[in-house]
């Protein structure tokens, strides 16, 4: 799995278009986005059709739960995962307002925090 991350800017959008059109498999795009709104979602999902990531690192945790709503509540954004920060996690209720979450995005310094290992523990499968 090939799983390049990218700005949403249109030359590397277009860069994923033509990979589409060449028919690349296994890849799953992370792509960073500094605002959570529709309109960039809507935009993206117009010039990539297959499933991507979001890269949340420069959203406040308030605009990571608005993103998640968004794209629970849309079914047009189906083909888009949250790719959430280490440390929301530690923010309290988080998990139960959130629900399941699958992807998790972890800087080096993360994985010698206390809570991240105690939680990455429980919460990983076997």
């Amino acid at each position: 799995m090939y799983m390049p991350a990218l700005k949403n800017k249109q030359g590397e959008l277009r860069a994923l278009q033509q990979a589409e059109l060449d028919n690349i498999k296994n890849i799953l795009p992370l792509l960073q986005i500094n605002e959570a709104t529709e309109d960039v979602l809507a935009k993206i999902s117009s010039k990539y059709k297959g499933k991507f990531l979001i890269d949340t690192r420069e959203l406040e945790g308030s605009d990571i739960k608005y993103l998640h709503q968004l794209i629970s509540d849309n079914d047009a954004f189906d083909k888009i995962s949250i790719a959430f920060p280490a440390s929301l996690l530690e923010s309290e209720g988080v998990l139960s307002e959130l629900g399941s979450i699958d992807y998790i995005e972890i800087n080096k310094d993360y994985l010698e925090n206390p809570f991240f290992i105690s939680w990455l523990k429980l919460h990983t499968r076997p």
